[in-house]
C-alpha cells in the first residue's frame, strides 16, 4: 500500500515538473527588447523561441496576434499597422510564460553598416564634442551590435536598445547618428538606429555564404581566406599563457637595462595584429620601434613607463603615441591613435633569442567571407527596417574590378534575406585618398566607378564626398556632412520631400562635337557650377588612349571638354585618380561623382 502511494506521489511530481518545464522557455532576440523602435506603416515582424508546438500570442496597442511554434520552437508573427510615437508596451505569452517589453516607440528604423568610416565614433569627429553634449533625444534609440564573428549564421547577439544621450552616443557611429538626427528633426518621428560595422572589413564578409556560392568569379576569396587561417597554435598558446601569468604581477621594471630586448607583440582592438617591438640602446641613445613603422620620435623611459611617437600616414596625419610598461619579461600598454581619442591595447613577450620569434598570426576572421553576416547581421533578420545606409569599400580597393558584382549582389542578398522588398539602400562613395602612396593611381577611382554603377539597382543612392575628404587620412573627420548628404536621399526618395536636391551631378552621356566632347548630366539641380575658378580634373583622349589635361566649360546643364592637342577626341575622364578633389558641383553645393566615358584598363 505504502509503495503504491509512494509511486503515485513520485509520478505526480514528475508530471508536475514536466508541466512546469514545458512552459519555462520563452526567448526573444536581443533586438526585441525594452526601448526598441518598431517601424511605422509596416507589418512589423516579431519572433522568438519557445517549446515546440506551443501557442504564442503578441499584443500591443489593443491588438493581438496568435501563432504556434514549429517543431523546433521557433515562432514568428506580423503585427498589424501600429499608431506612431509612443511609448507603448508589448506583451508576449507562450503557455504560462509571459514577457513584457516596455518603452516601445513606433517610428523609423535604419541600419548603418560597413567598415571603419561607418564605425567612426562621434568623439573622433570635427564637431564631435559640441554635438555630443547636445545629444539628448529621448525619441532616438540606439542599438550597437558588438564586433563578433561566426562561421555559421547565429540566431542572437549580445546587445540592447538604449536611449540617445551624450554618454550613449559618444562612441556611436557619427555618420549614422547625424543621418538619424536629421531625419528625426525633419520628420518629427521616433528614430531607431541600428549599428553593425567593423573597421577594415571587405564586402564579402558581410555577404551570406549562400549568395557567395552564386558568384564563382570571386571564388578565389574563399580559398585565399582558408590559406590565411593557418597559424601556430603552439606559439599562440605559449604567448597567451605568459601574458595571463603576468597579470597577477603588479611591479613594473624601473631599470632601463631590464627592458632592452626584442618582443613579440599583438595589438589591435581585437588582438588581431601581430608584430615585433625592438627596444635598444644605440650609441648611448634609447630607441624603440615596431616593425610596422619607419621612424620613431620622443623616446623616453621615466619611472616605469616607456613612451614614444610614430607616424603612419596611411591611417592618420597625426602621430601615434605609445605607452608601455614591462613586467617580468612581458610588455603591456596602449597605442593612442593619431587624434588622441582611440586607444588600442598591446601585449608582448620578450624573446629568449632575439633572432627567433613566435608565429602569432591569428586568422583575420572578420575578413572571411560571410563571417560578419553570420554574426552581426543574421541575428537582426527579419527585424523590420525602413532601409540601410552603408559606408565601405576601402578594404576592396585592391580588387576594385570585382566590386560591382560583389557589392550589388550583397545588396540583393540582404533584401532577399529580410524579405521586405527592395528597401532603400544608400551608400557613401569613397573619398579621395593616397592609396598605397600613389595619389595619381586609379584603383580607388575604379571602385568609385563600381559604386556609381551599383545605382543601377532599384532604390539605391550614393552620397559623393570628394570635397570633404583628406588625401592623407583615410578617415575624414567631417562625418556630420556625410550623414546629412545621406539623409537627403532618404528625405527625397522615402519621405516625400520632392523639392530636395539629393545628389550632385551624375554623368549621363557624351557626344563628340567638332573636335570637342559634350557631357550631359543627371541631377544638375538648379544648374552646374565650379568652385574656386575654372573646372578642374578633366582629361581627354583620342584613339591612342593617352589622356591629357583638358579645358572644360559649363554650357547650360552640360559641359564641353577639349584640348587642341586632341583634334579627334573619343573619351573623357573626370577626377579619375585616387586623390582627385575636383570642383564641379550643382548650385545646391553637392559635388559631382568622378567618372570616365571609356572602359579601357
Amino acid at each position: 500500500m505504502f509503495n503504491n502511494v509512494l509511486k503515485l506521489v513520485i509520478l505526480f511530481l514528475i508530471v508536475s515538473c514536466q508541466s512546469k518545464k514545458e512552459y519555462q522557455k520563452l526567448e526573444l532576440p536581443s533586438i526585441i527588447s525594452d526601448h526598441m523602435v518598431l517601424q511605422q506603416d509596416a507589418e512589423c515582424v516579431i519572433w522568438g523561441w519557445t517549446d515546440s508546438n506551443k501557442s504564442v500570442s503578441v499584443s500591443i496597442q489593443d491588438k493581438e496576434v496568435y501563432t504556434t511554434a514549429d517543431k523546433n520552437g521557433k515562432w514568428q508573427v506580423k503585427l498589424p499597422l501600429l499608431k506612431a510615437n509612443g511609448p507603448y508596451e508589448m506583451t508576449i505569452k507562450a503557455g504560462a510564460n509571459k514577457k513584457i517589453i516596455s518603452d516601445i516607440l513606433v517610428g523609423e528604423n535604419w541600419l548603418g553598416s560597413g567598415q571603419s568610416n561607418m564605425q567612426w565614433g562621434m568623439n573622433k569627429t570635427d564637431s564631435g564634442k559640441a554635438e555630443i553634449v547636445k545629444a539628448n533625444f529621448h525619441n532616438i534609440r540606439l542599438f550597437y551590435v558588438p564586433r563578433v564573428t561566426a562561421d555559421k549564421p547565429q540566431k542572437n547577439v549580445e546587445a540592447k536598445w538604449v536611449i540617445c544621450t551624450p554618454e550613449n552616443v559618444e562612441n556611436f557611429s557619427a555618420v549614422l547618428y547625424h543621418f538619424g538626427k536629421k531625419l528625426h528633426q525633419t520628420l518629427n518621428r521616433p528614430l531607431g538606429l541600428i549599428l553593425s560595422s567593423w573597421g577594415g572589413t571587405p564586402a564579402e564578409a558581410w555577404t551570406s555564404m549562400e549568395k557567395m556560392e552564386q558568384m564563382p568569379e570571386i571564388d578565389f576569396l574563399k580559398k585565399k581566406m582558408i590559406s590565411r587561417s593557418i597559424s601556430n597554435d603552439k606559439d599562440l598558446a605559449y604567448f597567451d599563457k605568459i601574458i595571463k601569468e603576468s597579470e597577477s604581477k603588479k611591479s613594473a621594471s624601473i631599470k632601463l637595462e631590464e627592458i632592452i630586448g626584442v618582443y613579440d607583440v599583438i595589438s589591435g582592438e581585437s588582438n588581431e595584429y601581430p608584430g615585433v617591438l625592438n627596444v635598444s640602446m644605440d650609441n648611448g641613445k634609447l630607441n624603440a620601434f615596431f616593425n610596422w613603422q619607419k621612424t620613431t620620435n620622443n623616446v623616453t623611459f621615466k619611472l616605469d613607463e616607456l613612451s614614444f611617437n610614430y607616424l603612419s600616414k596611411a591611417f592618420s596625419p597625426d602621430p601615434f603615441t605609445v605607452k608601455l610598461k614591462f613586467i617580468d619579461n612581458t610588455v603591456k600598454g596602449t597605442i593612442n591613435d593619431g587624434d588622441g581619442v582611440g586607444e588600442y591595447p598591446i601585449n608582448g613577450v620578450k624573446r629568449i633569442d632575439p633572432k627567433k620569434g613566435l608565429n602569432l598570426g591569428r586568422p583575420p576572421y572578420q575578413s572571411y567571407p560571410s563571417h560578419l553576416f553570420n554574426a552581426m547581421l543574421a541575428p537582426l533578420i527579419p527585424f523590420t527596417i525602413k532601409g540601410v545606409i552603408w559606408y565601405q569599400g576601402e578594404a576592396n580597393v585592391s580588387r576594385a574590378n570585382r566590386y560591382y558584382k560583389l557589392f550589388s549582389n550583397m545588396i540583393i542578398d540582404w533584401r532577399e534575406k529580410w524579405n521586405q522588398g527592395d528597401f532603400p539602400f544608400y551608400f557613401v562613395q569613397l573619398a579621395p585618398f593616397n592609396y598605397q602612396g600613389d595619389i595619381d593611381g586609379v584603383e580607388s577611382a575604379k571602385l568609385r566607378e563600381a559604386q556609381f554603377k551599383t545605382m543601377s539597382l532599384s532604390n539605391t543612392g550614393m552620397a559623393v564626398i570628394t570635397d570633404i575628404g583628406n588625401v592623407y587620412d583615410i578617415h575624414p573627420r567631417n562625418k556630420k556632412e556625410v550623414g546629412r548628404r545621406l539623409s537627403l536621399w532618404a528625405l527625397a526618395k522615402d519621405y516625400g520631400n520632392k523639392d530636395i536636391v539629393y545628389s550632385g551631378p551624375l554623368y549621363k552621356s557624351m557626344k563628340v562635337e567638332a573636335g570637342k566632347i559634350r557631357l550631359e548630366f543627371d541631377n544638375s539641380g538648379s544648374g552646374l557650377m565650379s568652385k574656386g575658378g575654372s573646372l578642374t580634373h578633366f582629361k581627354i583622349s583620342g584613339r591612342n588612349k593617352k589622356f591629357i589635361t583638358a579645358a572644360a566649360k559649363i554650357d547650360g546643364n552640360s559641359i564641353i571638354v577639349s584640348n587642341k592637342m586632341v583634334p579627334k577626341p573619343i573619351a573623357v575622364r573626370f577626377g579619375f585618380t585616387n586623390g582627385s578633389e575636383p570642383n564641379l558641383f550643382n548650385k545646391e553645393g553637392l559635388p559631382a561623382s568622378t567618372f570616365r566615358t571609356d572602359n579601357w584598363e
